[in-house]
């Protein structure tokens, strides 16, 4: 299932909100452990995510949101 949102409304949503809808409508490209800590990269259309898990409990300890560049290159 597609959910298409900008990169900018994503950011305004509250973090909640972000893991929600990562854990909704996100789709897995990577995955990697390093150390105690576990990263998975999420695709959307217009950005994508990334989350590091904590391995031995697999809460979440952080959240980073990367913009493409054909969508910034379409606002220049």
């Amino acid at each position: 299932m597609s959910f298409d949102i900008s990169f900018f409304d994503f950011k305004n949503l509250s973090l909640q909100d972000q893991y929600s809808i990562v854990d909704s409508y996100g789709l897995i490209t990577n995955k990697r452990e390093i150390k105690d800590l576990t990263f998975v990269s999420y695709q959307f259309h217009y950005f994508s995510v990334e989350i590091t898990y904590t391995s031995h409990d697999e809460k979440i300890a952080g959240l980073n949101a990367y913009q493409h560049r054909f969508e910034r290159a379409m606002f220049i």
